[in-house]
Protein backbone atom coordinates (compact mmCIF):
# COMPACT_ATOMS: atom_id res chain seq x y z
CA UNK A 1 0.00 0.00 0.00
CA UNK A 2 2.78 2.43 0.95
CA UNK A 3 4.68 1.70 -2.27
CA UNK A 4 1.55 2.31 -4.35
CA UNK A 5 0.92 5.57 -2.51
CA UNK A 6 4.51 6.71 -3.08
CA UNK A 7 4.26 5.83 -6.77
CA UNK A 8 1.15 8.03 -7.06
CA UNK A 9 3.06 10.88 -5.45
CA UNK A 10 5.98 10.30 -7.85
CA UNK A 11 3.63 10.47 -10.85
CA UNK A 12 2.15 13.72 -9.57
CA UNK A 13 5.64 15.13 -9.07
CA UNK A 14 6.74 14.19 -12.59
CA UNK A 15 3.60 15.70 -14.13
CA UNK A 16 4.04 18.86 -12.08
CA UNK A 17 7.54 19.52 -13.49
CA UNK A 18 7.94 17.50 -16.71
CA UNK A 19 10.69 19.67 -18.24
CA UNK A 20 12.84 19.50 -15.12
CA UNK A 21 12.34 15.73 -15.00
CA UNK A 22 13.30 15.33 -18.68
CA UNK A 23 16.36 17.52 -18.18
CA UNK A 24 17.50 15.35 -15.26
CA UNK A 25 16.93 12.16 -17.27
CA UNK A 26 18.85 13.60 -20.25
CA UNK A 27 21.75 14.71 -18.04
CA UNK A 28 22.16 11.21 -16.60
CA UNK A 29 21.73 9.57 -20.03
CA UNK A 30 24.36 11.74 -21.74
CA UNK A 31 26.91 11.09 -18.99
CA UNK A 32 26.29 7.35 -19.12
CA UNK A 33 26.50 7.32 -22.94
CA UNK A 34 29.91 8.99 -22.98
CA UNK A 35 31.27 6.73 -20.25
CA UNK A 36 29.83 3.45 -21.55
CA UNK A 37 30.94 4.15 -25.12
CA UNK A 38 34.56 4.73 -24.16
CA UNK A 39 34.58 1.95 -21.56
CA UNK A 40 33.14 -0.59 -24.01
CA UNK A 41 35.75 0.21 -26.65
CA UNK A 42 38.61 0.27 -24.14
CA UNK A 43 37.51 -3.02 -22.54
CA UNK A 44 37.32 -4.75 -25.92
CA UNK A 45 40.72 -3.38 -26.91
CA UNK A 46 42.29 -4.47 -23.62
CA UNK A 47 40.92 -8.00 -23.71
CA UNK A 48 43.20 -10.98 -24.24
CA UNK A 49 41.22 -13.20 -26.65
CA UNK A 50 43.58 -16.13 -25.99
CA UNK A 51 43.48 -15.93 -22.20
CA UNK A 52 42.42 -19.58 -21.99
CA UNK A 53 45.70 -20.55 -23.71
CA UNK A 54 47.89 -18.04 -21.96
CA UNK A 55 50.01 -20.78 -20.36
CA UNK A 56 50.72 -22.70 -23.58
CA UNK A 57 50.95 -20.29 -26.53
CA UNK A 58 54.14 -18.28 -27.03
CA UNK A 59 55.43 -15.78 -29.56
CA UNK A 60 59.11 -16.40 -30.25
CA UNK A 61 61.49 -13.46 -30.62
CA UNK A 62 65.23 -13.54 -31.21
CA UNK A 63 67.85 -10.81 -30.92
CA UNK A 64 69.91 -11.32 -34.09
CA UNK A 65 71.34 -7.81 -34.29
CA UNK A 66 75.00 -7.33 -35.04
CA UNK A 67 77.63 -6.51 -32.44
CA UNK A 68 77.51 -2.99 -30.99
CA UNK A 69 73.95 -2.35 -32.19
CA UNK A 70 70.74 -1.79 -30.23
CA UNK A 71 67.15 -2.10 -31.35
CA UNK A 72 65.06 0.47 -29.44
CA UNK A 73 67.04 0.01 -26.24
CA UNK A 74 69.62 -2.26 -24.61
CA UNK A 75 66.96 -4.77 -23.51
CA UNK A 76 64.66 -4.45 -26.52
CA UNK A 77 64.27 -7.09 -29.21
CA UNK A 78 62.65 -7.20 -32.65
CA UNK A 79 59.07 -8.52 -32.56
CA UNK A 80 59.52 -10.53 -35.77
CA UNK A 81 62.01 -13.15 -36.93
CA UNK A 82 63.94 -13.86 -40.10
CA UNK A 83 63.00 -16.56 -42.56
CA UNK A 84 66.13 -18.63 -41.90
CA UNK A 85 65.53 -18.56 -38.11
CA UNK A 86 61.85 -19.45 -38.46
CA UNK A 87 62.62 -22.41 -40.76
CA UNK A 88 65.35 -23.66 -38.40
CA UNK A 89 63.19 -23.42 -35.27
CA UNK A 90 60.24 -25.12 -36.98
CA UNK A 91 62.34 -28.26 -37.33
CA UNK A 92 62.06 -28.82 -33.59
CA UNK A 93 59.67 -31.58 -32.55
CA UNK A 94 59.33 -30.14 -29.03
CA UNK A 95 56.30 -27.85 -29.63
CA UNK A 96 52.94 -29.56 -29.91
CA UNK A 97 52.20 -27.12 -32.71
CA UNK A 98 54.02 -24.25 -34.38
CA UNK A 99 52.94 -21.58 -36.82
CA UNK A 100 55.01 -19.15 -38.84
CA UNK A 101 53.11 -16.49 -40.76
CA UNK A 102 52.95 -13.16 -42.54
CA UNK A 103 50.36 -11.00 -44.28
CA UNK A 104 50.17 -10.74 -48.05
CA UNK A 105 47.84 -9.93 -50.94
CA UNK A 106 46.91 -11.98 -53.98
CA UNK A 107 44.90 -11.58 -57.15
CA UNK A 108 42.10 -14.13 -56.91
CA UNK A 109 39.61 -15.50 -59.42
CA UNK A 110 36.90 -18.03 -58.73
CA UNK A 111 36.65 -21.12 -60.93
CA UNK A 112 32.91 -21.10 -60.17
CA UNK A 113 30.90 -21.81 -63.37
CA UNK A 114 30.04 -18.57 -65.11
CA UNK A 115 32.20 -16.46 -62.82
CA UNK A 116 35.10 -14.42 -64.16
CA UNK A 117 35.37 -12.07 -61.22
CA UNK A 118 38.87 -10.96 -60.29
CA UNK A 119 39.69 -9.29 -57.01
CA UNK A 120 42.60 -8.34 -54.80
CA UNK A 121 42.32 -10.31 -51.56
CA UNK A 122 44.14 -9.93 -48.25
CA UNK A 123 45.77 -13.20 -47.28
CA UNK A 124 47.70 -14.85 -44.47
CA UNK A 125 50.50 -17.17 -45.48
CA UNK A 126 50.85 -19.53 -42.55
CA UNK A 127 51.25 -23.07 -41.24
CA UNK A 128 48.42 -25.57 -40.95
CA UNK A 129 48.76 -25.55 -37.15
CA UNK A 130 47.63 -21.92 -37.09
CA UNK A 131 43.95 -22.86 -37.08
CA UNK A 132 44.11 -25.21 -34.10
CA UNK A 133 46.45 -22.93 -32.14
CA UNK A 134 44.14 -19.94 -32.37
CA UNK A 135 40.82 -21.82 -32.18
CA UNK A 136 39.73 -20.91 -35.70
CA UNK A 137 36.27 -22.47 -36.38
CA UNK A 138 35.45 -24.16 -39.67
CA UNK A 139 32.13 -23.98 -41.47
CA UNK A 140 33.15 -26.52 -44.10
CA UNK A 141 36.14 -28.83 -44.39
CA UNK A 142 39.41 -28.36 -42.49
CA UNK A 143 42.95 -27.06 -42.82
CA UNK A 144 45.29 -28.50 -45.45
CA UNK A 145 47.00 -31.75 -44.48
CA UNK A 146 49.78 -31.57 -47.07
CA UNK A 147 51.72 -28.31 -46.52
CA UNK A 148 53.32 -28.65 -49.95
CA UNK A 149 49.98 -29.17 -51.68
CA UNK A 150 47.99 -26.60 -53.63
CA UNK A 151 45.27 -26.21 -50.98
CA UNK A 152 43.82 -23.07 -49.41
CA UNK A 153 41.36 -22.08 -46.71
CA UNK A 154 38.81 -19.33 -47.33
CA UNK A 155 37.03 -17.07 -44.89
CA UNK A 156 33.25 -17.18 -44.83
CA UNK A 157 32.96 -13.82 -46.56
CA UNK A 158 35.47 -14.78 -49.24
CA UNK A 159 33.55 -17.98 -49.87
CA UNK A 160 30.39 -15.93 -50.37
CA UNK A 161 32.17 -13.67 -52.87
CA UNK A 162 33.80 -16.52 -54.80
CA UNK A 163 31.24 -19.33 -54.52
CA UNK A 164 28.02 -17.61 -53.44
CA UNK A 165 28.33 -19.16 -49.97
CA UNK A 166 28.02 -22.76 -51.16
CA UNK A 167 30.04 -25.63 -49.72
CA UNK A 168 33.14 -25.10 -51.84
CA UNK A 169 35.30 -27.95 -50.52
CA UNK A 170 37.23 -29.42 -53.45
CA UNK A 171 36.38 -26.48 -55.71
CA UNK A 172 39.13 -24.65 -57.60
CA UNK A 173 40.25 -21.07 -57.15
CA UNK A 174 42.93 -19.27 -59.11
CA UNK A 175 45.44 -17.29 -57.01
CA UNK A 176 48.13 -15.27 -58.76
CA UNK A 177 47.79 -17.52 -61.80
CA UNK A 178 48.04 -20.79 -59.81
CA UNK A 179 45.10 -23.11 -59.32
CA UNK A 180 44.36 -24.14 -55.74
CA UNK A 181 41.85 -26.53 -54.21
CA UNK A 182 39.67 -25.29 -51.35
CA UNK A 183 40.25 -27.51 -48.32
CA UNK A 184 38.27 -25.52 -45.78
CA UNK A 185 35.95 -22.57 -45.22
CA UNK A 186 36.01 -20.69 -41.93
CA UNK A 187 32.96 -19.81 -39.94
CA UNK A 188 32.51 -16.28 -38.58
CA UNK A 189 35.73 -15.60 -36.71
CA UNK A 190 37.68 -12.60 -35.53
CA UNK A 191 40.26 -12.17 -32.79
CA UNK A 192 40.13 -8.68 -31.33
CA UNK A 193 42.87 -7.74 -30.88
CA UNK A 194 44.62 -9.92 -33.48
CA UNK A 195 47.10 -11.24 -30.97
CA UNK A 196 48.83 -13.46 -33.53
CA UNK A 197 49.91 -10.41 -35.57
CA UNK A 198 50.24 -7.04 -33.83
CA UNK A 199 52.66 -5.51 -36.33
CA UNK A 200 49.93 -3.27 -37.76
CA UNK A 201 46.39 -2.29 -36.73
CA UNK A 202 45.55 -4.83 -34.03
CA UNK A 203 41.81 -4.74 -34.77
CA UNK A 204 41.82 -5.13 -38.53
CA UNK A 205 39.48 -7.71 -40.07
CA UNK A 206 40.77 -11.24 -40.41
CA UNK A 207 42.23 -12.20 -43.78
CA UNK A 208 40.10 -13.69 -46.55
CA UNK A 209 42.53 -16.38 -47.77
CA UNK A 210 45.00 -18.66 -45.97
CA UNK A 211 47.84 -20.24 -47.96
CA UNK A 212 50.49 -22.79 -46.85
CA UNK A 213 53.70 -21.12 -45.71
CA UNK A 214 55.77 -23.85 -47.37
CA UNK A 215 54.84 -22.36 -50.77
CA UNK A 216 56.60 -19.06 -49.98
CA UNK A 217 59.82 -19.80 -51.92
CA UNK A 218 57.78 -20.99 -54.90
CA UNK A 219 55.08 -18.30 -55.08
CA UNK A 220 57.35 -15.50 -53.82
CA UNK A 221 54.43 -13.46 -52.47
CA UNK A 222 54.74 -9.80 -51.58
CA UNK A 223 54.70 -8.80 -47.91
CA UNK A 224 51.96 -6.52 -46.62
CA UNK A 225 53.39 -6.22 -43.12
CA UNK A 226 56.41 -4.53 -41.63
CA UNK A 227 59.95 -5.52 -42.59
CA UNK A 228 63.10 -4.43 -40.76
CA UNK A 229 66.79 -5.21 -40.88
CA UNK A 230 70.03 -4.17 -39.20
CA UNK A 231 72.28 -4.66 -42.22
CA UNK A 232 72.22 -2.75 -45.54
CA UNK A 233 73.26 -5.80 -47.56
CA UNK A 234 71.66 -5.50 -51.03
CA UNK A 235 68.80 -7.80 -52.05
CA UNK A 236 68.98 -8.89 -55.70
CA UNK A 237 66.48 -11.75 -55.66
CA UNK A 238 63.73 -13.33 -53.58
CA UNK A 239 66.20 -16.00 -52.46
CA UNK A 240 68.50 -13.25 -51.23
CA UNK A 241 65.59 -11.83 -49.28
CA UNK A 242 64.81 -15.17 -47.65
CA UNK A 243 68.44 -15.65 -46.61
CA UNK A 244 68.89 -12.07 -45.44
CA UNK A 245 68.64 -10.53 -41.97
CA UNK A 246 65.22 -9.11 -42.85
CA UNK A 247 62.75 -9.67 -39.99
CA UNK A 248 59.22 -10.03 -41.34
CA UNK A 249 57.67 -13.19 -39.89
CA UNK A 250 55.58 -13.89 -36.81
CA UNK A 251 56.44 -17.19 -35.16
CA UNK A 252 54.26 -18.92 -32.53
CA UNK A 253 54.66 -22.22 -30.70
CA UNK A 254 52.38 -24.24 -28.45
CA UNK A 255 54.23 -25.58 -25.42
CA UNK A 256 52.01 -27.15 -22.75
CA UNK A 257 53.84 -27.41 -19.44
CA UNK A 258 57.10 -26.13 -17.99
CA UNK A 259 59.10 -29.11 -19.23
CA UNK A 260 58.44 -28.45 -22.91
CA UNK A 261 58.99 -24.73 -22.42
CA UNK A 262 62.42 -25.35 -20.88
CA UNK A 263 63.30 -27.87 -23.58
CA UNK A 264 62.39 -25.47 -26.35
CA UNK A 265 64.33 -22.66 -24.65
CA UNK A 266 67.42 -24.91 -24.75
CA UNK A 267 66.72 -25.64 -28.42
CA UNK A 268 66.66 -21.90 -29.14
CA UNK A 269 69.95 -21.42 -27.28
CA UNK A 270 71.50 -24.24 -29.29
CA UNK A 271 70.32 -22.62 -32.52
CA UNK A 272 71.79 -19.25 -31.51
CA UNK A 273 75.15 -20.84 -30.67
CA UNK A 274 75.23 -22.56 -34.04
CA UNK A 275 74.44 -19.32 -35.83
CA UNK A 276 77.21 -17.51 -33.97
CA UNK A 277 79.69 -19.75 -35.71
CA UNK A 278 78.33 -18.32 -38.98
CA UNK A 279 78.85 -14.75 -37.79
CA UNK A 280 75.30 -14.06 -36.61
CA UNK A 281 73.89 -13.31 -33.12
CA UNK A 282 77.00 -11.46 -32.00
CA UNK A 283 75.33 -9.83 -29.01
CA UNK A 284 74.50 -11.49 -25.69
CA UNK A 285 72.27 -14.58 -25.64
CA UNK A 286 68.95 -12.79 -25.90
CA UNK A 287 65.61 -14.31 -26.82
CA UNK A 288 62.12 -14.53 -25.34
CA UNK A 289 58.93 -16.58 -25.29
CA UNK A 290 55.98 -14.23 -24.76
CA UNK A 291 52.54 -15.55 -23.87
CA UNK A 292 49.54 -13.73 -25.42
CA UNK A 293 49.07 -11.37 -22.46
CA UNK A 294 52.73 -10.39 -22.45
CA UNK A 295 52.65 -10.04 -26.22
CA UNK A 296 49.83 -7.49 -26.03
CA UNK A 297 51.89 -5.44 -23.56
CA UNK A 298 55.15 -5.71 -25.52
CA UNK A 299 53.43 -4.51 -28.69
CA UNK A 300 51.42 -1.81 -26.87
CA UNK A 301 48.18 -3.10 -28.41
CA UNK A 302 46.19 -0.74 -26.17
CA UNK A 303 47.17 2.85 -26.83
CA UNK A 304 47.56 5.28 -23.93
CA UNK A 305 45.08 7.60 -25.65
CA UNK A 306 42.37 5.01 -25.01
CA UNK A 307 43.01 5.05 -21.28
CA UNK A 308 43.04 8.84 -21.20
CA UNK A 309 39.71 8.99 -23.06
CA UNK A 310 38.13 6.60 -20.54
CA UNK A 311 39.29 8.83 -17.67
CA UNK A 312 37.92 11.93 -19.43
CA UNK A 313 34.60 10.15 -20.02
CA UNK A 314 34.48 9.12 -16.36
CA UNK A 315 35.10 12.72 -15.29
CA UNK A 316 32.36 13.91 -17.64
CA UNK A 317 30.00 11.30 -16.18
CA UNK A 318 30.82 12.54 -12.65
CA UNK A 319 30.03 16.11 -13.71
CA UNK A 320 26.71 14.94 -15.17
CA UNK A 321 25.86 13.21 -11.89
CA UNK A 322 26.63 16.36 -9.91
CA UNK A 323 24.36 18.32 -12.23
CA UNK A 324 21.67 15.67 -11.76
CA UNK A 325 21.95 16.11 -7.98
CA UNK A 326 21.52 19.87 -8.37
CA UNK A 327 18.51 19.44 -10.67
CA UNK A 328 16.84 16.94 -8.33
CA UNK A 329 17.49 19.17 -5.36
CA UNK A 330 15.82 22.08 -7.19
CA UNK A 331 12.95 19.80 -8.16
CA UNK A 332 12.44 18.45 -4.64
CA UNK A 333 12.73 21.79 -2.91
CA UNK A 334 9.92 23.13 -5.07
CA UNK A 335 7.76 20.72 -3.08
CA UNK A 336 9.00 21.84 0.32
CA UNK A 337 5.52 23.09 1.28
CA UNK A 338 3.97 19.75 0.33
CA UNK A 339 6.54 17.87 2.40
CA UNK A 340 5.89 20.22 5.34
CA UNK A 341 2.15 19.56 5.16
CA UNK A 342 2.76 15.80 5.13
CA UNK A 343 5.04 16.13 8.13
CA UNK A 344 2.42 18.24 9.96
CA UNK A 345 -0.18 15.56 9.26
CA UNK A 346 1.99 12.91 10.91
CA UNK A 347 4.29 11.59 8.16
CA UNK A 348 7.72 10.59 9.44
CA UNK A 349 10.98 11.90 8.03
CA UNK A 350 11.66 8.42 6.64
CA UNK A 351 8.39 8.58 4.66
CA UNK A 352 9.47 11.82 3.00
CA UNK A 353 12.94 10.42 2.35
CA UNK A 354 11.69 7.15 0.83
CA UNK A 355 9.17 8.89 -1.42
CA UNK A 356 11.75 11.24 -2.92
CA UNK A 357 14.43 8.57 -3.11
CA UNK A 358 12.01 6.37 -5.05
CA UNK A 359 11.41 9.20 -7.52
CA UNK A 360 15.14 9.80 -7.89
CA UNK A 361 15.82 6.10 -8.46
CA UNK A 362 13.10 5.84 -11.10
CA UNK A 363 14.54 8.90 -12.88
CA UNK A 364 18.03 7.38 -12.64
CA UNK A 365 16.85 4.06 -14.05
CA UNK A 366 15.06 5.73 -16.96
CA UNK A 367 18.15 7.87 -17.60
CA UNK A 368 20.38 4.80 -17.53
CA UNK A 369 18.18 2.84 -19.91
CA UNK A 370 18.08 5.82 -22.25
CA UNK A 371 21.86 6.01 -21.89
CA UNK A 372 22.14 2.35 -22.92
CA UNK A 373 20.08 3.05 -26.06
CA UNK A 374 22.20 6.10 -26.86
CA UNK A 375 25.35 4.02 -26.27
CA UNK A 376 24.14 1.50 -28.84
CA UNK A 377 23.59 4.34 -31.32
CA UNK A 378 26.97 5.86 -30.44
CA UNK A 379 28.80 2.58 -31.02
CA UNK A 380 26.94 2.11 -34.31
CA UNK A 381 28.20 5.55 -35.34
CA UNK A 382 31.77 4.59 -34.41
CA UNK A 383 31.51 1.43 -36.51
CA UNK A 384 30.17 3.42 -39.45
CA UNK A 385 32.94 6.02 -39.25
CA UNK A 386 35.86 3.72 -38.42
CA UNK A 387 35.91 0.35 -40.17
CA UNK A 388 38.60 -1.03 -37.87
CA UNK A 389 36.21 -0.84 -34.91
CA UNK A 390 33.69 -3.29 -36.38
CA UNK A 391 34.44 -5.99 -33.83
CA UNK A 392 35.07 -3.86 -30.75
CA UNK A 393 32.47 -1.06 -30.86
CA UNK A 394 29.57 -3.40 -30.03
CA UNK A 395 27.17 -3.76 -27.15
CA UNK A 396 28.05 -6.86 -25.18
CA UNK A 397 27.04 -8.52 -21.92
CA UNK A 398 29.65 -6.58 -19.99
CA UNK A 399 28.19 -3.30 -21.27
CA UNK A 400 24.67 -4.27 -20.21
CA UNK A 401 25.82 -5.39 -16.76
CA UNK A 402 27.76 -2.15 -16.39
CA UNK A 403 24.68 -0.15 -17.42
CA UNK A 404 22.58 -1.86 -14.75
CA UNK A 405 25.26 -1.21 -12.13
CA UNK A 406 25.55 2.42 -13.21
CA UNK A 407 21.76 2.79 -13.10
CA UNK A 408 21.75 1.73 -9.47
CA UNK A 409 24.76 3.88 -8.59
CA UNK A 410 23.52 6.95 -10.48
CA UNK A 411 20.07 6.70 -8.88
CA UNK A 412 21.46 6.25 -5.40
CA UNK A 413 24.07 8.99 -5.76
CA UNK A 414 21.83 11.59 -7.42
CA UNK A 415 18.78 10.98 -5.23
CA UNK A 416 20.04 10.29 -1.72
CA UNK A 417 21.36 13.75 -0.87
CA UNK A 418 18.37 15.81 -2.16
CA UNK A 419 15.90 13.37 -0.57
CA UNK A 420 17.76 13.49 2.73
CA UNK A 421 17.84 17.31 2.78
CA UNK A 422 14.13 17.53 2.03
CA UNK A 423 13.29 15.06 4.79
CA UNK A 424 15.30 17.13 7.29
CA UNK A 425 13.41 20.38 6.65
CA UNK A 426 11.41 21.70 9.59
CA UNK A 427 7.68 21.82 8.78
CA UNK A 428 7.14 25.11 10.63
CA UNK A 429 9.61 26.95 8.37
CA UNK A 430 7.88 25.87 5.18
CA UNK A 431 4.20 26.06 6.03
CA UNK A 432 2.54 29.15 4.60
CA UNK A 433 0.14 30.98 6.97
Amino acid sequence: MLLRYNLKLVCRSVCAAPLLTLLTVATIAIGITAFLTMLTIHTAMSKNPMQHKNERLFAVVLDSLGSGLDYDGPNEMPVQVTYRDAVALRKSSIPVRSAVMFRSRFIVRSKYPGSNKWLMARARVTSGDFFAMFDVPFLYGKAWTDPAGQAVVLSKNMNIVLFQGENSIGRKVEIDGRVFRVSGVLNDWQLAPKVYDLTSWAFADAEGIYIPFSLTPVMQPERSGKTSSWTPKPINSYDDFLESERRWLQFWVELPGDTKQKEFAKFIESHIKQQRQLGRFQRSLNYALYNPQQWLVVNAAVEEDSKVLVLIALLFFAICLVNAVILLQAKFFRRANEAAIRRALGAARSDIFHQNLLEAMLIGIVGSMLGLVLTWLSLAGVRALYGGYTHIAVINTDTIVMAVAIAFFASLFSGTLPAWFLSRLRPALNLKP
